[in-house]
């Protein structure tokens, strides 16, 4: 009996050309800081700022682990 591995409907599938082509995009922008909103705990939408390579760090480590944190919730 083969098992298959559980397939990740929430995020995309993620190939390291991915990230490559996000991080040139980036500089071919100059692009340095990335303002976002994320919700505090009562749901209310707060603004930040976060370095461009900041971000490429933390969306290539949710990437690596997807499969293995979505697989024990």
């Amino acid at each position: 009996m083969s098992q298959n591995p559980k397939k990740s409907y929430l995020l995309p599938e993620w190939k390291e050309e991915d990230y490559r082509q996000m991080n040139e995009w980036l500089q071919r922008h100059w692009i340095t800081e990335v303002e976002f909103l994320i919700p505090d705990l009562t749901g209310i939408a707060r603004g930040k700022i976060m370095p461009a390579d900041k971000l490429l760090r933390i969306v290539k480590i949710i990437y690596f682990f997807k499969g293995r944190c979505l697989e024990i919730a």
